[in-house]
C-alpha cells in the first residue's frame, strides 16, 4: 500500500494538469481508502475539480481505461438519458511513483459518505425525510438513511437503461445470465469444499442457483462497486457518481445488493417501488430473489479473497458470519415453519409491468408508485 498523498500535494496535481487555472483551496470531497484518494479543489474563479489519484497499480490501471466511458456517461447525462453525471476528465498526470492522477470536473455536492458521517460542510437537506428534523434511519447499511431509498433508485434504476451502443467506445465486459450463474455455480463448489459453509446455507444458495427462474435476465450496465464513497448527493438528489473501474453488463441485482444489503423494510419496498417504474418494463421477476443472494454471497467472497490470499483472520471472519446467517436461517425455519416457500416455487415473472414516471430527473407523483416486496435484510460483506 502506498502512503496517501496529502491534501495539498492533491492539489499540486491539479495546478500541473490545469496551468492556467489558479488553484486557491482544497474542499470536498476528501477520501482515502487502500487504492484511492480523492481530493476536491476549488479556483480562483470559482470552478471546482475532482483530483483522483492510485494508491495502486490496479486503481491506476482502472483510472486510465475509465475515459472513454465516463465521457459516454457523461454524453448521456447532457441528453438527459441519465440522472446523474459522472466525472469528465479533463486531464492525466504522471506521478513520481509511475502512476497516473486524474482531475476532472467536480460536483456541487458531498459524498453520501460524508453526509452519512456528520462530516460535510456542504449544506444539504439530502439527508433528512421531508418535514423532519433529524435522519429517518436505515441502520445496518451501507446507506444508512431512509431518504436516500428514492433518489438512489432513480440513478440505478436510470444506468440500467443504458443501451450498448450508447457506451460501445468503452468496450466494457459482457456477461451474460448464463456466464454468471455458472461462475456463481464454480464459487460456490470452492467454498464447500473449504468446508466453512454450513448445510444450511449451502443448501439455500444451491437452491437458488439451481433454480431456472432467477435467471432469466437480460444483461445491463452495472457500476459493480456502488457505495456511499462513489456517490455525489444534494438536496436535488443523487448528482455525481465515481469510481468505474469495475463496470460492466450484468446482473442488475448486484448494484441493488449493493444498497439494499442489511436495509430496512421500509427502505427496500420504498427503491423497489421506484426503481421498478423508473425502469419501466425492464424488471424480470427473479431480481428481488437475486439481490438477496447477492447479499448474501458477499460473504462466500469474502471467504474465497481469504482463502486465495492464505490470511486466517479473514477466513475466520467469514466464517463466523457463515456461521450467523445459518443460525437466522434455522430460526426463520422453526418460528414460521408454515411461511417457507421452497424455492422451486418462485414463479419466473412475479410482478406485472407498471406505468413509467413520465420523467427521469424529477418523480415527485408517488401518488402513481406501486409497492414491491421488500428484501430480507440480511447483512452481508464486500472485501
Amino acid at each position: 500500500m502506498k502512503k496517501p498523498l496529502t491534501n495539498l500535494q492533491l492539489a499540486a496535481v491539479a495546478s500541473a494538469v490545469l496551468p492556467r487555472e489558479r488553484i486557491n483551496a482544497t474542499c470536498e470531497p476528501t477520501y482515502r481508502d487502500d487504492d484511492i484518494a480523492l481530493q476536491g479543489v476549488t479556483t480562483d474563479n470559482g470552478e471546482k475539480y475532482l483530483v483522483t489519484c492510485p494508491l495502486g497499480n490496479d486503481a491506476s490501471t482502472d483510472l486510465q481505461t475509465q475515459e472513454p466511458l465516463l465521457n459516454a456517461l457523461h454524453s448521456l447525462y447532457r441528453r438527459s438519458l441519465l440522472s446523474f453525471d459522472v466525472p469528465v476528465p479533463i486531464g492525466f498526470t504522471r506521478l513520481r511513483t509511475g502512476q497516473k492522477a486524474m482531475v476532472a470536473k467536480g460536483f456541487d455536492a458531498p459524498l453520501l459518505e460524508s453526509i452519512a458521517t456528520g462530516t460535510t460542510t456542504v449544506g444539504t437537506s439530502f439527508s433528512f425525510s421531508e418535514g423532519n428534523n433529524t435522519p429517518d434511519t436505515n441502520s445496518g447499511s451501507l446507506f444508512p438513511i431512509q431518504a436516500w431509498a428514492k433518489p438512489l433508485a432513480i440513478a440505478l434504476a436510470s444506468l440500467h437503461r443504458t443501451e450498448l451502443q450508447d457506451v460501445a467506445s468503452a468496450s466494457l465486459p459482457i456477461n451474460d445470465a448464463a456466464s454468471i450463474r455458472q461462475e456463481l455455480h464454480h464459487a460456490l463448489a470452492q467454498g464447500k469444499a473449504s468446508g466453512h459453509i454450513p448445510q444450511t446455507v449451502s443448501k439455500r444458495w444451491q437452491q437458488r442457483l439451481d433454480n431456472p427462474s432467477l435467471w432469466r435476465f437480460s444483461s445491463v450496465l452495472i457500476h459493480s462497486n456502488i457505495a456511499p464513497t462513489c456517490v455525489f448527493g444534494s438536496a436535488d438528489g443523487i448528482v455525481g457518481i465515481c469510481d468505474w473501474g469495475e463496470a460492466q453488463f450484468g446482473d442488475p441485482a448486484v448494484d441493488l445488493a449493493a444498497v439494499l444489503s442489511g436495509a430496512t423494510p421500509k427502505f427496500s419496498k420504498e427503491f423497489y417501488r421506484v426503481y421498478r417504474l423508473q425502469r419501466r418494463s425492464g424488471v424480470d421477476g427473479g431480481l428481488e430473489s437475486r439481490v438477496e443472494l447477492m447479499a448474501e454471497l458477499a460473504i462466500l467472497r469474502w471467504l474465497l479473497h481469504g482463502l486465495e490470499c492464505k490470511d486466517a483472520e479473514i477466513i475466520n471472519d467469514a466464517a463466523t458470519m457463515m456461521t450467523e446467517l445459518n443460525n437466522t436461517l434455522e430460526q426463520e425455519a422453526t418460528s414460521y415453519p408454515d411461511n417457507r416457500k421452497s424455492l422451486k416455487d418462485v414463479p419466473s415473472d412475479s410482478h406485472e409491468p407498471t406505468q413509467a414516471l413520465p420523467t427521469i430527473r424529477e418523480t415527485d407523483n408517488d401518488e402513481a408508485l406501486t409497492e414491491a416486496v421488500h428484501i430480507s435484510d440480511i447483512d452481508g460483506k464486500n472485501k
